[in-house]
């Protein structure tokens, strides 16, 4: 049997089944969502979502925007499949090579040394699409069902941690930590 993962709202639903629920102190389904979407956001190496792009390279342009979800770069080829390096240095010349800066807002790839139009692509790992309080009963997190509770248990915790019960959040921490084990080895299996 194939398991479906939950929605929000179920995951919400299962998370105020808790016992450490009572003392958490979160009051709103906003208030999930928001520790949900920071547990998606500490949970992006185990995830390893991995999307493509393509670069249309024009050697007028040396700067080009990664797409809005980028975490890192898995790897750039150019338009003959040939793999391209991260440079070892800034203004290293040979071989040309990539280079990733992180403008604050958005991260940019320099393509240097290259003299002729071509189409990059690349496979870089993203991370997961944050949830949306109006999409409640329909959206579901990018988590293999497996190890989804670790949303339930970080909310929980970083709750708990603000009511300062930090005994109980501790317990709770742990949990999210074995959680996220069954996250990680779902992922490395193929598995959701």
């Amino acid at each position: 049997m194939i398991a479906i993962a939950s929605t929000i709202n179920e995951l919400i639903a299962r998370g105020k089944a808790q016992n450490e629920y009572n003392n958490s102190g979160i009051r709103s389904d906003a208030q999930w969502v928001d520790f949900f979407n920071e547990a998606l956001r500490d949970l992006v190496d185990d995830l390893r979502i991995e999307k493509t792009g393509q670069i249309s390279f024009d050697p007028a342009q040396r700067e080009y925007d990664l797409p809005p979800d980028f975490y890192s770069l898995v790897l750039l080829n150019d338009e003959h499949g040939c793999r391209v390096f991260k440079r070892r240095y800034y203004d290293q010349r040979i071989p040309s090579g990539y280079w990733i800066f992180n403008r604050g807002d958005k991260h940019v790839i320099d393509l240097y040394q290259y003299m002729a139009p071509m189409t990059f692509t690349f496979v870089y790992q993203a991370y997961p699409e944050p949830l949306v309080l109006a999409n409640l009963n329909t959206q579901r997190p990018q988590v293999p069902s497996v190890g989804e509770k670790a949303l339930i248990y970080y909310a929980i915790a970083k709750a708990l941690r603000n009511n300062n019960e930090v005994g109980q959040a501790q317990d709770v921490e742990r949990l999210y930590e074995l959680e996220r084990t069954k996250i990680r080895n779902a992922v490395a299996r193929g598995v959701n």
